[in-house]
């Protein structure tokens, strides 16, 4: 298998991948023995029909799928242990040429944290507050530290991201029993002036996201399992707290909380700094 690593900006990824037309029929192979056992060909007995009546009844695109199923991961992991990688969303296979006796030939797109460098953001803390008086909102919070620091994000992530919002806003519509298209002429936008802004609004929210979370680290910030458990115990429906106790879930809600313990301390930060500074006037 030849593997090509090409690093581009922003931490991302892209892997040209060649496998031997050996290897593909390999693996063809398996996923055809391995689908036969389930056909059913009139006059012989399930399992038992020849290979050749098999693969002319599964077709070509079934013994494919079956394949890939099994290779991706294989080269997915080859990719990231030899190279070392940490990717920080699921890899994107791009299939270039799958054809019987041929190389197979695809591109892996993978995606790394960002660079982040976050600079003295509470002098900037402390202005806001000092030109508001007041408490500063989570958006203040996140645009000063926006304004304060450097998140190189990914156009991978920015996408993926977009992608989801609009997903979001299809659903939203349909719930309003109305098609996409009625929203957007009642709003008067195209798909692609949503979409553009859709893109400003993934890319803020994710260099927000990353930000506070270097933040979390640095000023060690934690959740602790006791305020996990207290939250998913909050949630009335048994089925739903036994979801939420899932590893995955957990993590996600480990993730928001600290999201939002982070913010408060940064606005308590601002109050704190600007009440030391009147003090130090004195």
């Amino acid at each position: 298998m030849k593997i090509t690593v090409n690093k581009e900006p922003k931490n991302t990824y892209k892997i040209e991948v060649i496998v031997p037309k050996e290897k593909v029929a390999e693996y063809l192979d398996e996923a055809l023995h391995h689908e036969a056992e389930n056909v059913e060909i009139k006059g012989f007995r399930k399992g038992k029909a020849p290979i050749n009546l098999v693969k002319e009844q599964l077709g070509i695109d079934k013994l494919r799928s079956h394949a890939l199923n099994h290779l991706l991961p294989e080269i997915y992991k080859q990719i990231i242990n030899e190279n070392k990688i940490n990717p920080i969303i699921n890899p994107r296979f791009d299939l270039k040429k799958f054809v019987e006796n041929e190389d197979l030939e695809l591109m892996v797109v993978l995606v790394e944290r960002p660079e982040i460098k976050i600079n003295d953001y509470v002098s900037g803390l402390k202005k806001k507050y000092s030109e508001k008086k007041e408490d500063l909102t989570n958006e203040e919070v996140v645009d000063v530290i926006l304004s304060n620091s450097l998140v190189d994000v990914s156009n991978v992530l920015i996408e993926e991201e977009t992608d989801r919002m609009m997903s979001s806003l299809l659903e939203q519509t349909e719930k309003m029993g109305i098609t996409l298209d009625k929203y957007l002429e009642a709003v008067k936008k195209s798909p692609e002036e949503v979409r553009a802004e859709y893109i400003e609004i993934a890319e803020k929210s994710l260099k927000g996201d990353f930000a506070l979370t270097e933040i979390a680290i640095k000023e060690d910030y934690t959740v602790s399992d006791e305020e996990i458990e207290e939250t998913i115990n909050a949630v009335p429906d048994d089925k739903s707290r036994e979801e939420l106790r899932k590893p995955e879930q957990k993590y996600y809600i480990k993730a928001v909380l600290t999201k939002g313990k982070t913010l408060a301390k940064l606005a308590e930060i601002a109050k704190n700094v600007e009440t030391n500074s009147k003090k130090e006037e004195k």
